[in-house]
């Protein structure tokens, strides 16, 4: 098959992290490390930026991450104030506030600004053009 690329041996897929909490989606994509006596292998990915308003939860991330540019704050504000993102992104993941979808929740979904949140993960995919995103949620999203 001549016109197949082959993947780069080493490369690092860069990824981008939106509503990253203290980095919990960001270890699982990076692998490497042990977790109750099982060894996770290391994964191609590599979290070159990643955003939390929470600021307890981003100093957690810097600790666990200190090779990644943490930022904290409000997502559509810094998108709103053209906040500087990497470029040559591959990856763009979030895991964007799912209380307001959950069954658990008061389901009030799109109606509120934080159920809108999804919007500013579309906003940096369409300005990034990553070759993949992944958005994690709750089951609730879709109804």
């Amino acid at each position: 098959m001549p016109n197949q690329k082959k993947a780069e041996p080493h490369k690092k897929y860069r990824v981008l992290s939106l509503f990253s909490g203290c980095g919990g989606l960001d270890l699982g994509l990076e692998g490497g490390f042990t977790y109750l006596g099982h060894q996770y292998a290391e994964n191609p990915f590599e979290i070159v930026w990643a955003n939390d308003i929470n600021e307890k939860a981003t100093k957690t991330q810097k600790l666990n991450f200190p090779n990644t540019e943490v930022i904290c704050g409000d997502i559509v504000k810094l998108l709103a104030d053209g906040i500087k993102m990497p470029d040559n992104i591959d990856v763009v993941v979030g895991g964007f506030p799912c209380q307001d979808f959950s069954l658990a929740g008061k389901r009030r979904g799109l109606t509120v600004k934080r159920g809108q949140l999804y919007l500013s993960m579309a906003k940096v995919i369409e300005m990034k053009q990553p070759k993949v995103f992944l958005a994690e949620n709750v089951k609730g999203l879709l109804s």
